[in-house]
């Protein structure tokens, strides 16, 4: 795929009027997304998938994942999921050569399957529970198995960056179309739905702190995303900001703590100290303009944002599960007791340690442990609880594939790549789950290997396009 500073022009304005356009109407989006869908089948056969379209298509029905739901898309809730690992396996396959299947992965989606027998209820529930549950760890595993030395150049892995930006675009104009005045907004210290559309603050602050990510290793790299450099930026600066106001922190100090270990691993594998210098200086500027946009937000919630990333969560913890009859002793962070359901899912391991108690079965479990049933917030404990110690298997494989990989990284931009969205896809399953596409496909990412431009070479995407038009 290749675009032109001005084809990416229009086509960021075509998804701010698309925003406006689903922000009235969820069957815009839900349109948008089953278009996309047949489009994309069309062009993985008539190319096969000789311009890479399959990853291309993940990369931006994840991004379009957070619309869909914050429109109220009439599609199913996992549909980016289910979507990712159909173009994952249908790109392998229309490619029409032989692929080496990376054992790891797979292993990990087998290892989850054995805790089914565990699963108790209707057919209709355990239907349900296991195309949720299991709908985040399959494609996760297919996604790393299609990504999986990969090769791809910077510019295609902007493009891609550029799908994925062109949809936080559109999911954040949808938000500021469904804001209502600041004055009417009664901020605390609890997220808040009204400044994310209608829907979860978590997930949402997930979604637009991944794009200020995407934003933010361009600058990494030294590369653009958008037509300009500035542009970039400005999308970035937005993006977080937005995230910043949902008060759901997860979602933005996960990038940014991210992208600083990244810096430093960039800066140290690269051994050159002008490169060293440069982000420096890149970064104190950074660093100056988000006080200054700290300072603003704060002001402009009254101060509640401060107040929302200090201690004094802990009696909002505390007040919320109180509510619920849960004890407040208990409650003894500030992580909105998440905390809690944890010790819950390891009670539940302790006492169904083989093959845990069966995908989404602990949230029933969790209601002798709080007194309510809730679903999970980590993603961790949730292996553990539901699949008892082949879950564990699974979950030391998720952590041992990309210190595997690492051995075999090259260039301190793959070694930067790797790091950053496998540990921020791992970081974020931690508050958030895997309830987003993001979550799963981020770490599918880390294992591209990415490769230089080569300007004196003919573009081989275009070579093998042109090939398979022959054909």
């Amino acid at each position: 795929m290749k675009l032109t500073n001005f084809q990416k022009i229009l086509l960021l304005g075509l998804h701010v009027a698309l925003g406006v356009a689903a922000s009235y109407s969820f069957v815009v989006s839900s349109l948008w997304g089953i278009l996309f869908f047949f489009y994309s089948i069309d062009r993985i056969i008539r190319y096969r998938n000789s311009d890479n379209w399959a990853f291309y298509a993940c990369m931006y029905i994840m991004g379009l994942d957070i619309v869909f739901r914050i429109s109220n898309a009439f599609i199913f809730s996992e549909f980016s999921k289910y979507s990712i690992v159909f173009f994952a396996i249908f790109g392998m396959i229309a490619e029409r050569r032989y692929h080496k299947i990376w054992w790891m992965p797979l292993t990990y989606f087998i290892l989850l399957l054995p805790s089914i027998i565990m699963m108790t209820g209707s057919i209709d529930k355990i239907r349900e529970c296991l195309s949720f549950n299991l709908s985040g760890p399959i494609a996760m595993a297919m996604g790393t198995i299609y990504t999986y030395n990969r090769k791809m150049t910077k510019s295609q892995l902007m493009n891609a960056f550029f799908l994925v930006l062109m949809a936080s675009v559109s999911a954040v104009i949808i938000i500021i179309l469904r804001l209502p005045d600041f004055s009417k907004i009664g901020f605390n210290l609890s997220s808040n739905k009204d400044t994310s559309g209608g829907f979860g603050p978590d997930q949402v602050s997930t979604a637009l702190g991944f794009g200020f990510m995407l934003v933010a290793f361009a600058w990494l790299i030294k590369e653009k995303i958008t037509s300009n450099p500035l542009i970039d930026r400005a999308i970035g600066f937005v993006l977080i900001s937005y995230a910043v106001l949902t008060f759901a922190r997860g979602g933005v100090v996960t990038p940014i703590l991210v992208m600083f270990m990244t810096i430093y691993i960039y800066t140290t594998t690269s051994g050159n100290i002008r490169q060293f210098f440069r982000v420096i200086q890149l970064l104190v500027l950074s660093i100056f303009i988000g006080s200054i946009l700290w300072v603003y937000l704060d002001a402009l919630t009254n101060n509640a944002l401060g107040d929302r990333y200090q201690k004094s969560l802990k009696k909002r913890s505390a007040q919320n599960f109180a509510q619920e009859g849960v004890d407040n002793s208990v409650i003894n962070t500030d992580l909105s007791g998440r905390e809690f359901i944890a010790t819950a899912d390891l009670k539940i391991f302790a006492s169904y340690p083989i093959l845990g108690v069966g995908p989404g079965m602990a949230k029933d479990f969790r209601e002798k442990y709080i007194g309510f049933k809730i679903a999970a917030h980590t993603e961790f404990t949730r292996l553990i609880a539901e699949h008892g110690l082949y879950g564990i298997a699974a979950l030391l494989l998720t952590i041992f594939m990309p210190v595997v990989f690492y051995r075999t990284c090259r260039t301190p931009e793959q070694k930067a790549l790797l790091f950053c969205f496998t540990v921020f896809s791992l970081a974020t399953s931690v508050h958030s789950a895997t309830r987003l596409s993001i979550t799963v496909f981020s770490y599918a990412i880390g294992f591209l290997n990415l490769v230089d431009d080569n300007p004196l070479a003919r573009n081989t995407e275009e070579k093998a396009i042109e090939e398979a038009e022959e054909v």
